[in-house]
């Protein structure tokens, strides 16, 4: 399946589908997903290609850490790797804060491991990739050793149909951690469980000491070893069960139906 077969384009988007006013460059459509802090939405901005999601943030989450969530916010941007939903942007619209990024088909990790059944071949798959981009974030990130200040969990984690994951960055900056690195492991270390239990896997947990990206070299090789001959990939999977949410979401953005 090829990436270019998932790109969304703004060009093909009905502008009517877009009918709750701006905030602040973007205009907004329909709710993707209710979160903790607030909740998604689409959106799309004059003269950029990208179709877009906007997270904005209830106030009472944001409380009086304004400024730091903020400054964390800013040194997401910029950020690029293969396994993160980057910050387009972030801003302040009538006191709510909004982050912006791109918009992808697909479900959070929480909803699929709440909706679709999980198989072992996936489970090492999803943690090498996850261990991967912590690693990346551990030297690139916003705050010193960690990809934000409070770590991150299942509903951080998106599962694209196209078989991609990525963390979005920015949301974790509500959360406070004395020590930044150790609330990835832990985060990291969380997932590794759950996504286990989901999947019926046991597999590698890291070593006292071990490196997160020595954890995901063995995780990577521990999700070839549990794939075998009869590999099993996650957009695979996660198109067989969301198939008819995928064909409408595809109508949505001018995509021709899946074969």
């Amino acid at each position: 399946m090829g990436l270019g077969e998932w790109k969304l384009l703004r060009q093909a988007v009905d502008v009517d589908d877009y009918p709750f006013g701006l905030m602040g460059p973007y205009r907004v459509g329909h709710k993707v997903q209710a979160t903790r802090h607030g909740e998604r939405r689409l959106a799309i901005m004059e003269d950029d290609p990208r179709v877009v999601e906007l997270e904005w943030l209830a106030q009472e989450e944001v409380g009086d850490r304004e400024q730091a969530v903020l400054r964390s916010i800013d040194r997401s941007l910029g950020l690029e790797h293969r396994h993160l939903a980057p910050l387009l942007g972030a801003g302040l619209h009538e006191g709510i804060l909004y982050l912006a990024r791109p918009h992808r088909l697909g479900r959070s990790l929480a909803q699929v491991m709440r909706e679709a059944d999980g198989h072992a071949e996936l489970a090492p798959g999803i943690l090498y990739a996850l261990a991967e981009v912590v690693s990346f974030l551990a030297d690139e990130g916003p705050e010193p050793g960690s990809c934000s200040a409070g770590g991150f969990d299942a509903e951080d984690v998106g599962l694209g149909f196209d078989g991609v994951l990525w963390l979005r960055a920015g949301t974790q900056a509500l959360r406070e951690a004395e020590a930044p690195a150790e609330a990835d492991r832990v985060s990291l270390l969380g997932l590794c469980e759950a996504v286990g239990a989901w999947a019926g896997w046991v597999g590698p947990t890291p070593e006292v000491g071990e490196p997160i990206q020595s954890w995901s070299l063995r995780l990577r090789k521990a999700h070839r070893q549990a794939c075998g001959e009869r590999r099993v990939l996650l957009g695979t999977h996660l198109r067989r069960h969301y198939a008819s949410a995928i064909r409408i979401e595809r109508a949505r953005f001018g995509l021709s139906p899946l074969q």
